[in-house]
């Protein structure tokens, strides 16, 4: 059995796990209320619930879904490849970007993070960086160490 080139990665995925499922229950964006009409935005969870926003809704909890497993599996066998964080990254990004072009906002008026919703942007895009580096410091460091090691599991 191999360890892992960088064990001080495993470290930092269950906080940003636990912190993207505590940031999933709360309202991703402020709701509008003027004198033609109301719009209330929900959390994911909520999102599933409602006829117009089931499909992000779904779409979102299995990305966040995929992105807690793989941050609970990488922790407990810290990775050799770098196959998981590049998987971890590109969940991540898919995230960030459906926060970034407002995916399930209304489009009557420019939607508006919410506080919650602005902590989980700067989480989804921290995690991207995060689990890039984490992919690049692996491949580096098996290069480095391992030579003749394989690049992949």
């Amino acid at each position: 059995m191999t360890t892992s080139p960088v064990p001080a990665y495993q470290a930092f995925y269950p906080p940003i796990a636990v912190l993207g499922l505590t940031l999933s229950g709360v309202r991703l964006y402020n709701n509008v209320d003027n004198d033609e009409y109301t719009i209330t935005y929900y959390s994911i969870w909520e999102l599933v619930g409602t006829p117009r926003g089931a499909s992000i809704g779904l779409i979102s909890l299995i990305i966040l879904g995929s992105f807690v497993a793989i941050s609970a599996y990488m922790y407990l066998r810290p990775p050799t490849s770098p196959v998981l964080p590049i998987i971890a990254s590109t969940l991540a990004a898919l995230a960030a970007l459906m926060l970034t072009f407002k995916a399930g906002a209304s489009n009557l008026v420019p939607a508006t993070l919410s506080d919650g919703g602005r902590m989980m942007f700067v989480l989804t895009w921290a995690s991207c960086v995060f689990t890039a580096v984490h992919a690049a410091h692996i491949l580096f460091a098996k290069r480095r160490y391992w030579p003749e090691a394989p690049v992949s599991n």
